[in-house]
């Protein structure tokens, strides 16, 4: 029995059932690599060890992290305030947008809570401003998706621990985070010159005196996430674990309601990522990639 091409059809057929049922894969390719780690003989502890837990601590930490500071609308008001900053030169809203929603990514963020945050608030933004909302909300996007391979996201964690696995270690989280920035930036050059958004002249609808200055909580919360990228990026510490730690922090000074914090944790994402790695590490046991 060639159990390299059975590893390969059971993955298709995974990834086709879950598309098909829109039930989460990552929980189907647990239960099938159970049966198909049997089958080739491996143990159960085998099997288990195919759960990524350095990258679900990883994910899970960073992800609680920014679910706190989403929930005290910190990361909200650092989006109004940048774009207020604009006044009357409404014409670089668009650049503002794209490289607010860059630095929130940037910083631990990450690509898909950044794209959620900044989908509704460029396309509230756009109808405010009357101006074409397939110019704002794409530069949001492309923003969060710029941003979204740094060391600090879990996008780049991801990236660079599949690369490290396969023996890739050298300038590779530099590298992710440059060629993804680079090519974003591209695309949303091209977009604001051929959705002319250096010709808007409308009002700016977001004026600095009508912002609320950040509370104690919002601050708190900007300041842990500062004292983590610090501590990753000149200290070499792990990102989940540093991020662990300043939630917990956060959460005992009260910033954060602690039950709406850890609901904002996209468990499902976590279960597809970590759920998935355990069945690609019986396809690799059985001979599947290497086929």
């Amino acid at each position: 029995m060639n159990f390299a091409v059975i590893s390969l059809l059971v993955l298709v057929c995974i990834l086709v059932t879950g598309y098909k049922s829109k039930i989460n894969t990552g929980l189907l390719s647990i239960a099938c690599a159970m049966i198909l780690g049997h089958l080739i003989g491996m143990k159960d502890k085998q099997i288990i060890a195919g759960f990524a837990t350095t990258l679900f601590v990883q994910l899970t930490g960073v992800m609680l992290l920014f679910s706190i500071a989403s929930e005290n609308n910190a990361l909200q008001l650092i989006a109004k305030r940048a774009v207020a900053m604009a006044g009357k030169r409404t014409n670089l809203v668009p650049l503002i947008v794209y490289f607010v929603a860059v630095f929130m990514a940037a910083i631990g963020c990450g690509c898909v809570p950044v794209m959620s945050l900044m989908a509704v608030f460029c396309a509230a933004l756009a109808a405010e401003m009357h101006v074409n909302p397939i110019l704002l909300i794409p530069m949001g996007l492309l923003g969060a998706q710029g941003g979204g391979t740094s060391p600090l996201t879990t996008t780049g964690i991801l990236g660079a621990t599949l690369a490290a696995e396969n023996g890739i270690t050298e300038n590779v989280s530099f590298g992710l985070m440059m060629g993804q920035f680079l090519c974003s930036t591209l695309f949303a050059l091209v977009l604001y010159f051929v959705l002319k958004g250096y010709k808007i002249k409308a009002e700016n609808p977001i004026k600095m005196s009508d912002i609320p200055k950040m509370t104690g909580q919002q601050k708190l919360s900007c300041a842990a996430i500062l004292v983590v990228a610090v501590c990753v990026l000149a200290f070499k510490l792990d990102v989940g674990l540093c991020s662990f730690v300043a939630a917990v922090v956060l959460l005992l000074l009260k910033t954060a309601d602690q039950k709406k914090a850890i609901q904002g944790v996209p468990w499902a994402t976590l279960l597809l990522v970590c759920g998935i790695n355990v069945l690609m590490n019986i396809v690799i046991t059985a001979g599947g990639i290497d086929l």
